[in-house]
């Protein structure tokens, strides 16, 4: 039995702006279609080393194939075929966000802490078949509820980040739009892309952003002088385009979004820190380029997308907020939520939130961290911590009087206590959103500090199960050594409503 991709080519389209070469795959090429079915055709492109369909059929012909097998024959050279686990995808790379990487959509926005459509996807079709309606409490940057959009599902998300909010409400448009203003929204990014060097060359760099950028983070800089212009001019860029087109600048202030940390001094590696001067002294840099080839990959991304039948909606900010919908309760949830591992998510995405102009002074910043559940040090003030009522749990109890004796800083088991108090609240909250035998899907890691094993997974567990979730299935996803050797791992956690 054949199965087909589509590749689209900006040289190989119709009038309408959509028509691509179909690529088809026999029986015998099952794994490798499987790797490659979910990759967008920008992803496609690259892999095979051909941007142009022009250049692509001259080098079939020189190899004396059709530009259909060309294709395939360079995707069984070049791409890895899926090993299949129990949940049938590659858990270990899918669970991570490196394995949506390619997927429409996904390569929009870095954000590390996500993963891919097909694990989203998997999940729903192993353990929740008949379900109908999807939240994710902790949405980060979208892929549960635009997965489960496209599977035709009612989708709504939770998330405290407003930066994650626009990519997320980006994201949306592009698969909620009908296809002939999709395709059209397709053209006009492209052309902003061509464009964009000369609109920045032409307008004033955005001095708020400049006055907001010395309230929060001071005279430190965080880009070279000159890439520091281009990103305050093509704030300036996206703000025009959006009083053009509403639509349009979002996806345009989503494409520079995705480039800014990369084109800045600063790396994230787990947090976001500056680059050491070795790797300054390799670092090269572009915004207004990156920026370009980001919605170019975006244009390219809309035409492989079609009309999602289902829908996606915000259900509030901080799921410890939220109540059931006009749809009624759902039926499903897939989340990953913060993990306990001292990153500070606000912080990791400061630069993000100041280019969208979410902070013009410190306080902002202290305001969202305390919104978001606590996991790291830096999210421990009395303030917020003081006020928490740690759940009561023999493990937990343990753990944090461990975490008293050995603690390298004290702040730990005061974020270990607001951490499982914070989950616990928001799954208590949960709760009442979700109905009976709905299916609930935990990605969590454990975590070490110092000397005492931090079982986030098991207490979590235990949290859930005084909440009326019935623990179902353990999956196990990725193992990994902590700096000090222990093993952790990353699981999948199954429960049912009851």
């Amino acid at each position: 039995m054949q199965q087909f991709k589509t590749v689209y080519f900006a040289d190989h389209a119709s009038p309408g702006g959509r028509s691509g070469l179909t690529v088809s795959f026999s029986a015998g090429d099952g794994q490798l279609f499987g790797a490659i079915a979910h990759l967008s055709s920008h992803a496609i492109r690259r892999a095979i080393g051909h941007d142009s369909f022009g250049d692509l059929q001259k080098a079939a012909d020189q190899a004396g194939s059709t530009a259909s097998g060309y294709v395939r024959d360079r995707l069984r050279s070049v791409v890895r075929p899926l090993s299949v686990n129990s949940i049938g995808t590659d858990t270990t790379i899918q669970s991570t966000f490196v394995g949506g990487k390619g997927s429409p959509l996904h390569d929009w926005f870095p954000y590390l802490e996500g993963y891919s459509p097909a694990f989203v996807r998997a999940i729903l079709h192993s353990y929740a078949p008949g379900a109908t309606s999807v939240i994710d409490p902790f949405c980060g940057s979208g892929t549960t509820a635009l997965t489960a959009a496209t599977l035709g599902m009612r989708a709504e998300y939770c998330e405290v980040n407003p930066a994650c909010r626009r990519v997320i409400e980006a994201k949306s448009l592009a698969i909620l739009l009908p296809d002939a203003e999709r395709l059209k929204i397709a053209g006009s990014l492209r052309r902003v892309a061509d464009d964009l060097r000369a609109r920045v060359a032409a307008v004033k760099p955005a001095e708020d952003l400049r006055a907001a950028f010395l309230q929060v983070f001071g005279t430190r800089p965080f880009f070279r002088a000159p890439d520091f212009e281009a990103v305050l001019s093509l704030r300036t860029v996206v703000d025009e385009i959006g009083r053009e087109n509403e639509q349009l600048g979002r996806l345009v202030e989503v494409a520079v979004l995705g480039c800014l940390v990369t084109n800045s001094l600063m790396v994230r590696r787990g947090d976001l820190r500056f680059r050491t001067s070795t790797e300054l002294a390799i670092h090269r840099t572009d915004p207004v380029e990156d920026a370009a080839a980001r919605a170019r990959m975006m244009a390219s991304d809309l035409l492989d997308l079609d009309q999602a039948n289902g829908t996606i909606k915000l259900a509030s900010a901080d799921v410890r907020d939220v109540h059931v919908s006009d749809g009624g309760p759902f039926d499903a949830v897939v989340t990953s939520p913060p993990y306990l591992n001292g990153t500070n998510y606000f912080r990791n995405t400061k630069i993000e939130l100041w280019f969208s102009r979410y902070l013009s002074t410190k306080a902002e910043l202290r305001r969202f961290r305390d919104a978001a559940i606590t996991s790291g040090i830096n999210d421990v003030t009395n303030g917020k911590v003081g006020a928490r009522v740690v759940p009561q749990s023999e493990e937990l109890q343990k753990t944090l009087m461990a975490l008293e004796d050995d603690a390298y800083d004290q702040r730990i088991p005061k974020m270990a206590a607001a951490y499982f108090a914070e989950m616990d609240e928001a799954f208590g909250r949960l709760r009442a959103v979700v109905q009976r035998d709905a299916c609930v899907a935990v990605d969590l890691g454990d975590s070490c500090y110092g000397d005492v094993h931090v079982r986030t997974d098991t207490i979590l567990r235990a949290l859930m199960t005084r909440r009326n979730f019935e623990f179902e299935k353990e999956v196990v996803l990725r193992e990994r050594a902590s700096r000090s050797g222990r093993q952790l791992r990353q699981t999948l956690q199954i429960f049912r409503v009851i």
